[in-house]
């Protein structure tokens, strides 16, 4: 299940998935908060966000859904 968390200025921020035909909406404007990359010199694929490792694992796969099970964890209100 992916979660939207939708702010008083309008702005909508979750993991993008196409379940849901977020264009009825209006217009989107998507950006990725991470890279998942493969790091030749280790030999592993890293979830990063700035240069900063927050996961690596031989696989990509394992990489997309630590992914988004770690961003899409319900944090509560705030």
């Amino acid at each position: 299940m992916n979660t939207l968390n939708f702010k008083t200025t309008g702005i909508v921020t979750g993991l993008y998935s196409e379940v849901i035909d977020l264009t009825c909406l209006g217009k989107m404007k998507i950006k990725r908060a991470t890279t998942v990359e493969f790091n030749n010199r280790h030999q592993v694929w890293q979830v990063k966000v700035h240069d900063k490792i927050l996961h690596q694992a031989s696989s990509r796969q394992a990489c997309l859904d630590w992914e988004h099970h770690h961003f899409n964890q319900d944090k509560g209100h705030r």
